[in-house]
């Protein structure tokens, strides 16, 4: 059983995974940790319930399951993340998460997601102070396919397509919000055409020990094709991976995060800082405006049996462009977390994290690694 306690941005959240063989666990039709080889399958499930003064008392479910298309156990496994949760307020959130290697010619990312939620925003750009009233309430849906063939073994490039439905159901009392001057304050449709490249020499999929990660995405948003916003948005994602031993026990990893958006924005499509995986701590979008960078070095060993421990430290900011860069805005971030590796083949942990930052606080729980 894991019970988390989040304090984030003055939001309290009592997460309880309950965890045993009934529920979790990469089955297999025979030894789970022992089979290398095409037929290899596994999966994880957990129930969870949590409470919030946003969502009050709310209860779902989340899974991974892995598996492989090819028999050449030198590519990188496929995987599928669905998860769902509902509240006794009436909110809901369901996604899935498909990601998908066929063999070494092409790789497929897609993300969908659907619900109604109670967010908070409290304006923009770096300084943007504590509000009495920052909530507001929203249905959202996203749809996100990324088709990257694989242009050499280590090189990949494609086209990346994003559909987001913003509805605002009520601003309540938000100050930004209410007189409907914000962009993106009446919701909308946004739908970005772009393109991806990423260059991608790591070890392991799941668990990284050296290689590198770096993506770079370009998103065009236009009227031309049906949004109802004009902006393009631009991310840059660079990861790295080192041992500091030859065992592989001890593992530094390294990740730079950028992102930039043009005018016309629409407010909750910005470059938002606080996220499960980099600048842990911060509430998502607590500081937003149109250029968000971030960097983040984590410390992961091996201690005993299944149990691993990494720390992490890193900062970031916001800012509106390039030109108002301020190194005196940036956020630090920092904290540790627990690893249990519920498969040893594949390298797959379940994650616990403890993050800091500026007067705040965050709990996560998920599978696979942050980054």
């Amino acid at each position: 059983m894991f019970i988390a306690l989040r304090l984030c941005s003055k939001r309290l959240l009592f997460l309880m995974i309950l965890l045993s063989p009934d529920f979790l666990g990469a089955q297999e039709q025979v030894e789970p940790d022992s089979v290398e080889g095409p037929d290899r399958f596994g999966w994880i499930a957990y129930p969870y319930i949590f409470f919030s003064p946003e969502t009050n008392l709310a209860f779902g479910g989340g899974g991974f399951v892995f598996f492989r298309f090819s028999p050449d156990t030198t590519i990188k496994p496929s995987s599928i993340t669905p998860s769902f949760y509902y509240t006794v307020n009436n909110q809901y959130d369901v996604t899935i998460i498909p990601e998908f290697y066929l063999g070494k010619s092409f790789y497929i990312y897609s993300y969908f997601s659907i619900g109604s939620y109670i967010d908070k925003f409290y304006g923009v750009g770096p300084h943007s102070g504590d509000i009495p009233d920052p909530e507001y309430d929203h249905q959202s849906m996203v749809a996100q396919l990324n088709l990257q063939p694989q242009l050499s073994e280590t090189f990949r490039a494609g086209l990346y397509s994003r559909f987001l439905r913003r509805t605002i159901t009520d601003v309540r009392t938000n100050p930004f919000l209410v007189d409907h001057s914000v962009t993106g304050s009446e919701g909308g449709n946004s739908l970005g055409i772009g393109a991806v490249v990423a260059w991608d020499t790591r070890d392991h999929r799941f668990y990284p020990t050296s290689g590198v990660l770096n993506e770079i995405r370009a998103v065009y948003y236009s009227r031309a094709w049906g949004s109802d916003f004009d902006y393009n948005k631009y991310e840059v994602d660079l990861r790295g991976y080192h041992p500091l031993d030859e065992a592989d026990e001890h593992i530094i990893g390294l990740q730079f995060y950028g992102v930039s958006t043009t005018s016309g924005t629409p407010f909750y499509d910005l470059a938002l800082l606080g996220s499960k995986t980099i600048m842990r701590g911060y509430y998502m979008g607590r500081y937003r405006d149109q250029l968000y960078l971030a960097a983040q070095a984590e410390y992961r060993a091996n201690l005993i049996w299944r149990i691993g421990v990494v720390a992490f430290a890193g900062t970031g900011m916001v800012a509106h462009g390039f030109k108002d860069i301020e190194f005196k805005n940036l956020l630090p971030n920092y904290g540790f977390g627990f690893r249990y590796r519920f498969d040893l083949v594949e390298k797959l942990d379940i994650r616990f994290d403890i993050g800091f930052g500026k007067k705040t606080t965050g709990v996560y729980f998920d599978v696979q690694q942050a980054f």
